[in-house]
């Protein structure tokens, strides 16, 4: 069987429910609405591809 497809998962009738659910993918103290700057790493460097 396997997942939907994508066009029926991101069809328009399900916005609002699909809005609720990544809700889940925001790390605690997050607000998603925020200004990305206020949180993230965006002012680190990029680490080099097979390293941590």
């Amino acid at each position: 069987m396997g997942e939907p497809p994508v066009d029926v998962l991101m069809d328009e009738t399900r916005d609002n429910a699909n809005i609720r659910k990544s809700a889940r993918h925001v790390p605690e103290g997050e607000d998603p609405l925020a200004d990305d700057d206020a949180f993230g790493d965006e002012g680190q460097p990029d680490r080099p591809m097979g390293r941590s």
